[in-house]
């Protein structure tokens, strides 16, 4: 108070306003000094870092160069002004600057730390490698230098060392929320989902906040099959945030598999879905080029992230092998990472081949415009690289959603139709989609086994020679949910010596998820001896242990149950909700096998218990299901095809009416 105009202490009361917060106030002070002195290289530089908390970066950048200008080798000013470029996304100056100050000072290991995480986000890791290692030997205790050697090793694929890093931060600093975030993801890339959840649920008890991690949590459970735990999480990171449909649309994927939630729960996320992320983009919509008139050749267009080595391909290539191309023109919008030698069949079957990954929304929607696609069909509904939000800025006449790629409704009422048949979506389902349903007459796909795939004959009834029924089921953890498993549990108590043959990739090198599932069918009476968990692909050497195969439920199973009948296994299942709980009814039905589509848990257990009862039936039943599957309209691609081409001519004459 006796000296209230010196340089001095206005510098000194702006750094303890700035150290509580009170950004405002050090300004003031800061600018004060300047008044008083302004040949002053520290204020300019103080009042830079307050600028940059502020997000004031263009002031920031002007207070940091005068305060170089008065003080040329001034190293932390340096490493300011590299703060201000990096956020103005100036990488090479903020390179450039990190570089100097540490040549001013090499022992500025905060620089040292900033030049280490530009050259990590510009993915040079060997140079951000050789600057933490220096970094460590200045300040062997700084946490923050260990976290970013566990990012460099984690992106080296060297979990082992990356996992030591990150232990050492936490051991150097409690509570070290991000070390654990990210300790735990390479836990999961370890395939040691255990840990992984053990650490995430750490970093949460920290911060139970972050729908970043109730998001990573939540992915990892799935690996485990903790189908509760996996919707609590996701309820959470979507309501944490609301305006991120990034959190949103796993909820919508993951309330399919839910047991506890009834279908029209599950339907009230898609409509809030559509409400909050769609509808906005109305305001996008635009004009169609096309005419309103029967046309005799019509544009059809793919959109698919799976045109590889995917079980997509035993759907979608005999319906790309077979189209009509005087008639119907194919386009492929294909979201693809990298081809594989089936791309090249793919390809060979389309008009148009069109890469879409690295195309934003708006662009691809503009090229389908330009392209003038008559009817585009959306085959990924909210599986992993989808295009689904191209579908909500209604780039063509008319669009589709096949349950093929997701199994249910996509929510956006931007979509015009939903391909199904009369059994997956009967009649009274209609409320449950956003889309109108346009039904096949029989099944509303058809599938042959791709001709590079080594299937082989179907073998002998394992019973004959085992005297004991072997059950079996391939799947996802995530759908043997407790309700599938007591089921299962009393299918067993029921037939006895029987055993259950699991074949899940959840399961490789993962003993104790399998012991934790060996533990829920003990609780049932059911002892580990008469459960092999194990995983191997391809599935045939599996499927020829298995006289019945077991459907799982809400979320039935897809290819694999047409793979099972191809290769003599009749399975039983419960026709559920739609249209993802009667994939299994829907495939029965069309084959004339309704008697293994059971109606509740203990019409399941009966059917399966009374088809177990008479192995020589079984062994009937098994010599003749490859002839029959080959005879149904589930392999009868030409037949397919007609009525898929009727339908899309129905579908744009309808528009053209419209």
């Amino acid at each position: 108070q006796q000296y209230p105009d010196t340089a001095v202490l206005h510098n000194i009361l702006g750094a303890i306003s700035f150290d509580k917060g009170k950004n405002d106030q050090a300004i003031k002070h800061f600018k004060k000094v300047i008044n008083l002195k302004p040949c002053h290289p520290h204020a300019y530089n103080n009042l830079g870092v307050v600028l940059i908390k502020m997000q004031a970066y263009k002031e920031a950048k002007f207070n940091l160069k005068k305060a170089i200008e008065l003080k040329p080798k001034y190293a932390e000013a340096y490493n300011n002004l590299g703060n201000v470029h990096k956020a103005l996304e100036e990488y090479d100056q903020a390179l450039k600057n990190y570089k100097k100050s540490i040549q001013l000072n090499p022992n500025n290991y905060e620089a040292l730390n900033n030049l280490g995480i530009e050259l990590i986000s510009l993915n040079k890791l060997e140079d951000a490698e050789k600057v933490f290692i220096n970094s460590k030997k200045l300040n062997p205790n700084c946490a923050e230098t260990y976290f970013n050697l566990g990012i460099i090793y984690a992106k080296f694929k060297n979990y082992e060392s990356a996992k030591n890093k990150f232990r050492k931060a936490i051991y150097l600093k409690k509570n070290y929320l991000e070390a654990y975030n990210e300790l735990a993801y390479v836990y999961r890339k370890a395939d040691n989902y255990h840990q992984a959840i053990l650490c995430y649920s750490k970093a949460l008890k920290i911060n139970n906040n972050i729908p970043e991690i109730h998001h990573n949590l939540a992915l990892a459970l799935t690996y485990v099959g903790n189908i509760k735990k996996i919707i609590s999480h996701r309820k959470i990171a979507s309501f944490l945030r609301s305006d991120n449909k990034e959190f949103y649309i796993p909820l919508l994927y993951h309330s399919n598999y839910s047991p506890d939630m009834c279908a029209d729960e599950i339907f009230s996320y898609y409509k809030k879905y559509n409400e909050q992320f769609n509808l906005p983009l109305q305001k996008k919509w635009k004009d169609f080029t096309q005419t309103k008139i029967p046309k005799t050749k019509l544009k059809i267009g793919y959109v698919s992230p799976d045109f590889i080595d995917h079980s997509m391909k035993n759907f979608l290539m005999p319906v790309l092998a077979h189209h009509n191309h005087q008639k119907f023109e194919i386009y492929a919008f294909a979201e693809l990472k990298k081809e594989d030698l089936v791309t090249q069949k793919y390809k060979s079957y389309v008009d148009h081949w069109i890469r879409t990954d690295g195309i934003d929304d708006d662009q691809l929607a503009q090229i389908i415009r330009d392209l003038e696609i008559d009817i585009l069909i959306d085959l990924a509904g909210h599986t992993r690289n989808s295009r689904i939000g191209v579908f909500a800025l209604k780039p063509a006449p008319v669009s589709l959603s096949w349950w093929l790629g997701y199994g249910y409704t996509t929510g956006l009422t931007a979509i015009d139709y939903f391909l199904t048949d009369e059994v997956m979506a009967p009649k009274g389902s209609e409320q449950l989609f956003s889309e109108k349903l346009w039904k096949f007459k029989k099944y509303s796909a058809v599938w042959e086994p791709y001709r590079n795939r080594k299937i082989g004959e179907v073998a002998p009834l394992p019973s004959s020679t085992k005297n004991f029924i072997t059950f079996g089921t391939l799947t996802r953890a995530i759908r043997i949910n407790d309700q599938v498993i007591q089921t299962w549990a009393q299918i067993l108590q029921r037939v006895k010596n029987s055993k259950l043959v699991i074949n899940s990739l959840n399961f490789i090198n993962n003993s104790k998820t399998i012991h934790e599932f060996k533990q829920k069918f003990k609780a049932h009476g059911i002892a580990a001896e008469r459960l092999l968990f194990y995983y191997e692909s391809p599935p045939w050497n599996t499927m020829n242990k298995i006289d019945i195969a077991l459907d799982c439920f809400p979320h039935n199973s897809g290819t694999t149950l047409i793979e099972h009948l191809y290769m003599g296994n009749p399975f039983i299942t419960y026709s559920h909700r739609p249209s993802v709980g009667k994939i299994g009814a829907s495939i029965l039905n069309t084959l004339g096998h309704p008697e293994w589509i059971a109606t509740s848990e203990e019409d399941y257990i009966v059917k399966a218990v009374n088809l177990a009862s008479d192995t020589n039936k079984l062994a009937q039943i098994r010599s003749t299901l490859r002839t029959e599957m080959e005879a149904s309209p589930i392999m009868d691609p030409k037949g397919f095809i007609y009525e898929l081409e009727n339908n899309y001519q129905a579908m744009w004459n309808k528009w053209c009416s419209s």
